[in-house]
């Protein structure tokens, strides 16, 4: 099974958000460019497991978001834009694996500028999808 960011990174690129390695990033926010997103692992839940199983069926990872631009408003454009379009993921199959939502934690906000005077705004997500 592929890491959770893995899978979405894959479905931001396949749906128009940009193209991986070069606008979306996983796992890391590179120095360049100045208008990017990059996606990484956070600490999720515990897996959910059945009585009748020894292994679980339920994984419930979670990410970051971090959309980040020379101005503001671009960067909070596409915060809002990744936040609604993976808000709505309801039972998607993405590389084999079932998707039942990735739910967001919070709405986007700010994170201020980074050290190159760039505006980065950032959301979590939290995963349930069928091991």
């Amino acid at each position: 099974m592929n890491s959770v960011i893995d899978d979405i990174g894959q479905h931001l690129a396949n749906n128009g958000f940009g193209s991986l390695g070069a606008e979306i990033f996983l796992s890391f926010l590179p120095d360049s460019p100045d208008s990017c997103v990059a996606l990484i692992e956070t600490s999720g839940t515990a897996p959910e497991y059945t009585h009748d199983r020894a292994l679980p069926w339920k994984d419930n990872p979670s990410f970051k978001v971090i959309a980040r631009d020379r101005h503001p408003q671009l960067a909070k454009k596409r915060a809002d834009a990744i936040w609604a379009f993976l808000a709505s993921v309801n039972d998607l199959t993405l590389n084999g694996v079932r998707y039942f939502t990735v739910a967001p934690k919070h709405n986007p906000y700010s994170l201020g500028k980074d050290q190159n005077d760039r505006h980065e705004y950032h959301c979590d997500f939290q995963v349930e999808r069928q091991i």
